[in-house]
């Protein structure tokens, strides 16, 4: 799947040496969907790679932030996964509550429409 998503973009004209750039020292992290012999749960209508984080192979944090993996996924036509903030927080309470609101959300979530979950992040910003 990697290798035909190259060759396409290498069809659409795209940059291969700037994309082989950007990618230097990193990881993407996805997951390969829709092959009909290895479905999940859900029956996805297309075989791809869907990507959902970038990992700095050469940092000690976990993955880049995901504003910045969400621009590297768009800047070259790379499938990913929805991405939605719940909020920005102070209070821990009203953190809380809305992390419960989200898991009741989740939990009553259509697998066929929503997929098969859901990811949270927490990332601190700098003030």
């Amino acid at each position: 799947m990697w290798f035909e998503k190259i060759a396409s973009m290498e069809k659409d004209g795209a940059d291969i040496a700037a994309f082989q750039e950007d990618l230097k020292g990193v990881t993407l992290v996805g997951e390969y969907v829709g092959h009909q012999e290895h479905q999940h749960l859900v029956k996805y209508s297309r075989v791809s790679l869907i990507f959902y984080a970038v990992v700095d192979n050469y940092s000690s944090e976990s993955c880049i932030p995901c504003d910045q993996a969400w621009s590297l996924f768009s800047k070259w036509g790379l499938d990913r996964v929805q991405i939605k903030s719940i909020g920005t927080y102070t209070s821990y309470d009203k953190m809380c509550d809305d992390l419960c609101t989200t898991f009741k959300d989740v939990a009553k979530s259509e697998i066929a429409e929503d997929e098969e979950g859901n990811v949270l992040y927490f990332v601190e910003k700098d003030e």
